[in-house]
């Protein structure tokens, strides 16, 4: 376009481009990130030969019981299964920090 330098020269999109590929992979962040998970476990007790207190035996019995542990856990914001201590670049750690400020209830902003 013949005049696209003015429209450069006004509003500055050549940086913001720029700074828009440079920024867009580490910009993608999971702000809330869960993973829900359940276990089920089931202990059955038979009892086969008992004995009541006249001496009368019983038929078998038996009892079923049920336990259930439900965990959660936080994904990082780029993801599960990663060791923050290994895998993040110091852009990375920057946006996080960038991040952690402007969530903060005392923020600097």
């Amino acid at each position: 376009m013949p005049w696209s330098w003015l429209l450069d020269w006004v509003a500055n999109i050549g940086d913001v481009l720029r700074n828009f590929t440079m920024f867009g992979p580490d910009g993608l962040v999971m702000h809330y990130g869960y993973m829900m998970s359940t276990q089920k476990r089931w202990t059955e007790v038979t009892i086969d030969q008992a004995v009541l207190a006249n001496g009368e035996p019983i038929a078998p019995c038996w009892q079923r019981f049920g336990t259930e542990l439900k965990l959660r856990r936080k994904a990082s914001p780029y993801g599960f299964g990663i060791d923050p201590a290994v895998a993040f670049s110091t852009r990375q750690w920057a946006i996080l920090a960038a991040l952690g400020m402007t969530r903060s209830p005392r923020s600097l902003l």
